[in-house]
């Protein structure tokens, strides 16, 4: 349970902003849509191609460290991250942030290892397809709360919402979560 509201916060987080990314790299300077749209393409894609060819580092480090360490790891990685996306002033500092979240990351991978290794074995799949479902419907609540929020606070303080709820979800998974093994 602690684990799937920690991806309900995480990924509810994650929709708050980047449906809007495009509007964020045009208050950095970038003008031309083309580049607009290059620049959003690239940071929509850097972070998830270094995760995932990074995917199996982590897991086999977590085999030998423990599974709750890697995702308190991934959970303040990300914290970190949506908060300095705050204070990012060009494309070069978002898309250094970007590559950093993906050296670090894999929030996805972690949290459907920790819910495994965290509940009994005729529990696994009904654990996986709550947090997976979870997960989406967060990411479905998380583009229109976004838009309000760009509206009426703007997309850089948006990001700071992003980095609260990911802190509370890292407090969340330290304070809640308990190994079974």
């Amino acid at each position: 349970i602690a684990v799937t509201i920690a991806a309900a916060m995480v990924f509810f987080g994650f929709t708050l902003v980047m449906p809007f990314l495009p509007f964020y790299v045009r208050s950095l300077g970038v003008t031309d849509m083309r580049e607009v749209a290059i620049w959003s393409g690239v940071f929509l894609t850097v972070s998830p191609l270094i995760a995932s060819v990074l995917g199996p580092v982590w897991g086999r480090l977590g085999d030998r460290v423990g599974m709750r360490i890697m995702v308190q790891r991934v959970l303040f990685t990300i914290t970190l991250h949506w908060g300095l996306m705050y204070f990012a002033r060009n494309v070069w500092h978002v898309l250094a942030l970007r590559i950093l979240l993906g050296l670090f990351s894999g929030f996805g991978t972690m949290s459907v290892a920790l819910v495994t290794h965290g509940c009994p074995r005729e529990r696994i799949g009904h654990s996986v397809g709550a947090l997976q479902a979870t997960q989406i419907l967060s990411t479905a609540f998380g583009p229109f709360v976004g838009g309000v929020l760009a509206q009426t606070i703007g997309i850089r303080a948006t990001f700071l919402v992003t980095c609260v709820l990911c802190a509370g979800a890292f407090v969340f998974v330290m304070a809640v979560y308990r190994d079974t093994a």
